[in-house]
C-alpha cells in the first residue's frame, strides 16, 4: 500500500514508514530466533530417540564373549565362569 502510495501520488507525504519496517523487521528476528531454539530442542530430542552409542569398541579385552558364556555354561559351569582360553588380566603374585 505504502509503494502505491509512492508512485501513484508522490505529493501526499507517508508517515510511518520506518517504523513499520522496524517493527516487521524485530519480529521477523524474534521469530527467526524461537525457531532456532525450538529447532535446537527437536535435534537433541532426535539425537536422543535414535538410542545409538556415544562411542562404539574395536576390541574388548578382559571380558568374556558370548560365545564364550554359552561355550563354558555348555560345558558345565552354571555361573558362566571364564574358561582358560579366554583373555584376561594376569594373575597378581606376591613378592
Amino acid at each position: 500500500m505504502v509503494l502505491y502510495w509512492r508512485l501513484f501520488q508522490p505529493g501526499s507525504p507517508v508517515q510511518g514508514y520506518t517504523i513499520i519496517l522496524m517493527t516487521i523487521f524485530f519480529f521477523c528476528s524474534v521469530l527467526l530466533l524461537s525457531i532456532g531454539i525450538l529447532g535446537e530442542y527437536v535435534g537433541q530430542i532426535y539425537d536422543e530417540v535414535k538410542a545409538r552409542p556415544l562411542y562404539t569398541l574395536a576390541e574388548v579385552r578382559g571380558f568374556e564373549s558370548a560365545t564364550d558364556r554359552t561355550t563354558s555354561r555348555a560345558m558345565g559351569s552354571a555361573s558362566g565362569a571364564r574358561h582358560e582360553s579366554a583373555p584376561g588380566p594376569p594373575a597378581a603374585t606376591s613378592p
